[in-house]
């Protein structure tokens, strides 16, 4: 489980760590449409349930910025990770910066006054790419930068892109738990499985691979077992079915309304799913 802080400061109004290397990162991805958002809501609310002496981040990693919306938090297009940096990039390239301007030093200030802070969490958003080239500029710097909010915060959830651009990338190379949503689609599975095999090809490295099955009745859950059982085997990684998630009618009227998600009522048949699911996934540390 999380270890005690050794020592701290204070940064953002927060009482942090000043030592300390033991921030979990987790990651929230899977095919477009498939409810990965809506999961990482979710597991959002059970991290603030258990573990309410933690301080958290969740990165929208999503240039779509969906978690915002379904946290209920109305956010500045120009306070994002893509805006800043890509006035950083103007910057650099009309040549307006002095010698030996430290280019990472200046970002990683700049994203501390961008993080929208909560009673519960912080959230960073990374916003839509600005011109060619913008998002391989972000995500080489934004590596740098997860080194540093990692010495901030004891939990990071990033809620990723759909599809499988971030891996490339290697935005997921802090990762630590890397979960993957599926619908019952084939599309779904597919994704799931080239997930994993393009991460294995640009070598990132997770502690485990979760699978959680949305919208699912226990009937199809069988299908989930075993494919996730060939995956095992097919790739010989670390791979655990989480859990799934049944179709609730109470998250559907709660995006219809666009209610926070993470404030979703325990009782729900989809948070109590989810208590089960978090439960293995944060064990696990």
């Amino acid at each position: 489980m999380f270890k005690n802080p050794h020592s701290s400061y204070r940064q953002n109004g927060k009482i942090l760590d000043s030592n300390k290397k033991n921030c979990y990162v987790v990651a929230v991805s899977g095919k477009g449409g498939v409810g990965k958002t809506t999961v990482a809501a979710l597991l959002l609310r059970y991290i603030i349930e258990n573990f309410k002496d933690k301080n958290i981040l969740v990165i929208d990693g999503d240039p779509a910025s969906n978690i915002p919306e379904v946290l209920g938090i109305k956010t500045d297009p120009n306070r994002t990770i893509s805006k800043i940096t890509a006035n950083l990039k103007k910057k650099i390239e009309k040549g307006e910066l002095p010698p030996g301007y430290d280019k990472v030093l200046a970002l990683e200030a700049e994203i501390q006054r961008i993080i929208y802070e909560m009673d519960d969490f912080d959230i960073l958003v990374l916003g839509r790419g600005e011109g060619e080239g913008c998002y391989c500029f972000i995500n080489n710097l934004l590596k740098n930068i997860l080194d540093s909010l990692e010495e901030s915060y004891d939990v990071i959830l990033m809620d990723m892109e759909a599809g499988l651009e971030h891996l490339s990338r290697r935005t997921d190379k802090n990762v630590d738990e890397m979960i993957i949503v599926t619908d019952t689609s084939k599309m779904g599975f597919n994704t799931l499985d080239r997930i994993i095999e393009v991460s294995l090809e640009v070598h990132l490295k997770f502690r485990k691979y979760w699978v959680i099955g949305n919208q699912f009745t226990q009937e199809a859950m069988q299908f989930l077992e075993k494919f996730v059982m060939e995956l095992k085997k097919k790739y010989n990684v670390n791979i655990e079915l989480g859990g799934i998630i049944p179709r609730d009618e109470r998250i559907a009227i709660a995006n219809l309304k666009s209610e926070p998600l993470y404030e979703i009522a325990k009782e729900t048949i989809s948070y109590k799913e989810i208590e089960k699911i978090g439960k293995k996934i944060f064990n696990s540390f």
